[in-house]
């Protein structure tokens, strides 16, 4: 048996040679981006210029609410506003029924620290102490704060622990103000620590049946000053110097019938550490 000669043209060693390279290129592309090798990960991938496809959403920051409030003013020079609708009707029943459980004597800022007092005989629930500053806050309570930011421009960290309060005929609050006195020690380190009170929302969580009494009374202004239930009386504590107005001074004046609740809201000028 004979065999014919082959002899290998320059053709067959080019073909021969890229053959060999394409099955090492093969080996060697198996063996580097195999499943769950280290540099098969997507930062290697970009950086060698590469498109990685994600199976991940992109996560949208929620679009902060906008507030629009229609307001009313009650005083010019110093401002006292009144703001319609502050709250819902369900935000104010949702409000009485946190926090009636948990109501008690109020207590007044004296020299001997807070405690009850003749000047004024309502009771309040600190439901902001209880319900806000913990790991598990309020959903409505933390909306309104969102609302309170939303009108005076304040953050929401400035927001002292908010009160209910609530009045039945007899009960009162002799005029006051609503800054704290930085001649006491204590209080004037509390201002150090938390800020003055700047702003005061006051909201009426109730509707209070005509010459009932239960205004909220500025006797050096003369005017006396009342809400629909969700409506909150406004002002603002400091003058545009930055000293405490004194013009300020008011009261809850005594009821005579019904029952009266309302939602102290005080904004501090800086940061309520506690």
């Amino acid at each position: 048996m004979t065999f014919c000669n082959f002899t290998p043209t320059r053709v067959h060693l080019v073909v021969s040679i890229i053959f060999i390279l394409l099955i090492i290129l093969i080996v060697v592309n198996h063996k580097t981006y195999r499943i769950g090798n280290p540099i098969l990960n997507k930062n290697n991938l970009k950086n060698n210029g590469l498109k990685v496809q994600e199976n991940f959403k992109e996560e949208k920051k929620p679009e902060k609410k906008i507030h629009v409030f229609k307001t009313k003013p009650l005083h010019n020079e110093p401002d006292v506003t009144l703001i319609k609708n502050f709250l819902t009707e369900e935000e104010c029943d949702y409000i009485i029924n946190l926090g009636e459980p948990h109501i008690k004597k109020s207590e007044v800022c004296g020299k001997n620290g807070s405690r009850p007092d003749k000047s004024r005989t309502s009771m309040t629930a600190h439901i902001g102490k209880k319900f806000l500053r913990n790991d598990n806050p309020d959903p409505v309570l933390t909306r309104i704060l969102e609302k309170t930011n939303s009108y005076c421009g304040l953050p929401v960290e400035n927001i002292e622990p908010i009160q209910l309060v609530r009045y039945e005929p007899g009960q009162y609050f002799k005029p006051h103000y609503d800054y704290l006195d930085t001649k006491v020690d204590m209080y004037r380190e509390n201002v150090a620590k938390n800020g003055q009170r700047k702003y005061t929302f006051f909201v009426y969580l109730t509707d209070v049946p005509k010459n009932a009494g239960g205004t909220t009374y500025f006797p050096r202004l003369n005017k006396h000053f009342s809400g629909s239930k969700g409506d909150a009386i406004y002002w603002d504590n400091m003058g545009d110097n930055g000293k405490e107005d004194k013009r300020m001074l008011h009261s809850g004046t005594e009821l005579k019938k019904g029952k009266k609740y309302g939602l102290n809201i005080w904004v501090r000028d800086k940061e309520y550490i506690g």
